[in-house]
């Protein structure tokens, strides 16, 4: 798992992230609406994203750490689905990570 590289984890973060999902509700009924991100949100997710998948080196529990990754970019976008615009992409690249090194989820 070590051998990956900062530059690595960054081009994976980057190809996983298809832009933010902004969740609205009509008549009670969730929605959820793709769109580019501004290059602000693109470097908070960086950072994020980045930070994420270094603790998860550390303390080998990405679930908590993709959890709190969620809850943190919910705070800095209103509206954001947190789950489709940063969990899921980390745990992608959580998981490429492990394919890589050759080791088991």
């Amino acid at each position: 798992m070590y051998r990956i590289g900062r530059e690595e984890i960054e081009q994976m973060l980057r190809e996983e992230f298809h832009g933010v999902t902004i969740r609205t509700y009509v008549g009670g009924n969730s929605r959820d609406e793709k769109r580019e991100a501004t290059e602000e949100e693109m470097d908070l997710y960086m950072k994020i994203g980045l930070g994420t998948i270094c603790c998860a080196r550390f303390t080998k529990d990405i679930q908590h750490c993709t959890d709190t990754a969620e809850w943190i970019l919910d705070e800095f976008i209103d509206g954001c689905n947190g789950y489709d615009t940063i969990y899921c992409p980390i745990k992608r690249v959580w998981n490429r990570m492990l394919e890589i090194a050759g080791t088991e989820n």
